[in-house]
């Protein structure tokens, strides 16, 4: 499994496990906003094979390279 936050969004991640489960929270955009203010941000997650993590490290590359969604 496989979840990111693109760098240039920075929100926080985090992961807690209970009872054999996982539970994964990201909080994004948690500040209070002018009306009219647009905002973009980025969260990958991925599911991929097991046994070997070049899969992710490929996915995470790409994410990070790719432009934002929102531009002019």
């Amino acid at each position: 499994v496989l979840v990111a936050a693109h760098p240039g969004d920075a929100p926080p991640l985090t992961a807690s496990w209970t009872q054999g489960r996982i539970q994964i929270v990201c909080r994004l955009f948690t500040e209070q906003l002018e009306k009219g203010v647009l905002l973009r941000s980025r969260v990958l997650a991925a599911v991929g094979p097991g046994g070997s993590t070049a899969w992710a490290d490929r996915l995470l590359a790409e994410f990070h390279a790719a432009p934002p969604p929102l531009t002019t």
